[in-house]
């Protein structure tokens, strides 16, 4: 198994359990390695995965999405396959937030910390830059992205603690409608 096979299961592990509740006994259950396997792939034991799963997912967002939202192709079709891949990343609203699940017990690791934040940073770059492509000022593209990305977020946990997917498709829905309003 390769490193970055092991972080896509640890991402699913940590979304299901949540950093606290996830134990190594779990990790080697779903990875199928020994404690001393996931030790020689992560010296710094679970606060290294959860690390590296962070870093995995930033590394997603700058590659995939921003690149995906700052191509040429019209802004209709950049939102439209940027919803496509979250929805699909979300599993339309089944699938925990990382940033959820993983920051609270963690942020006192300062690169854990730096790195949640630049996640959020650069979410908000991409909602940014779809609501400038859809005529909004800076102020107001601003205002937008962190309103989608709070909308998102939000709709994530209620989505998963009242289990009812359709609070996310909602949400999505209208983050769509925030997006293109150019007022």
């Amino acid at each position: 198994m390769t490193k970055i096979e092991l972080i896509q299961i640890l991402i699913n592990e940590f979304r299901k359990f949540g950093y606290e509740g996830l134990s190594l006994r779990q990790i080697s259950q779903a990875t199928g390695l020994g404690k001393a396997s996931l030790y020689h792939y992560f010296p710094g034991g679970k606060k290294e995965m959860a690390f590296e799963v962070m870093k995995a997912a930033n590394s997603w967002i700058e590659k995939d999405l921003q690149t995906l939202v700052s191509s040429d192709l019209p802004p209709d079709e950049r939102l439209e396959s940027l919803i496509k891949i979250l929805k699909e990343f979300y599993q339309n609203g089944k699938n925990a937030c990382l940033l959820d699940v993983m920051t609270i017990d963690n942020c006192s690791n300062d690169d854990f910390y730096l790195e949640s934040r630049n996640i959020l940073k650069n979410l908000t770059n991409i909602f940014f830059t779809l609501a400038k492509e859809y005529g909004q000022n800076e102020t107001q593209a601003y205002i937008t992205a962190q309103t989608a990305l709070s909308l998102l977020q939000g709709s994530l946990i209620q989505s998963r603690i009242l289990q009812d997917t359709n609070i996310f498709e909602q949400q999505f829905n209208y983050v769509v409608r925030l997006l293109k309003n150019s007022k």
